[in-house]
């Protein structure tokens, strides 16, 4: 990764991926990584926003770590593209074809817990969302 030449900062990042990464290779490391795996759908938003509330307030917070790695696209184009252009439709928004309408939920819960103008110490808090 872009971080692994950065002698010991891999335990300063957490990565957040769709749960069907967990069930790969690169996803037993990221779960022993304590990295999040969040469920996507509407079935199971809410209680995933939750497990993640949790989950950054116990490791992010935790652990000291100071980078978060998140896809705001969600997952795949393939799976992802008709559902955005529906939403896309619904909110009078441009259809894209090679890339799907940002999803910020889980970012949301972000900037809440651990964002600038959360409410916890200042060494928990991100400086940077790029």
């Amino acid at each position: 990764t872009i971080f692994a030449p950065r002698n010991g900062y891999s335990g300063k990042v957490m990565w957040l991926m769709d749960k069907v990464f967990k069930y790969t290779n690169f996803g037993v490391i990221s779960w022993i990584h304590d990295d999040f795996f969040i469920q996507a759908g509407k079935a199971t938003r809410d209680q995933s926003l939750l497990e993640l509330r949790s989950h950054l307030q116990r490791v992010f917070v935790g652990k000291g770590r100071d980078c978060l790695v998140l896809f705001p696209e969600g997952g795949f184009l393939r799976k992802r593209k008709a559902v955005s252009q529906s939403f896309a439709k619904k909110n009078d928004l441009p259809l894209l074809e090679h890339c799907t309408v940002p999803r910020t939920g889980a970012l949301d819960v972000i900037m809440d817990v651990v964002g600038p103008h959360a409410n916890t110490p200042n060494h928990s808090t991100i400086e940077k969302v790029i």
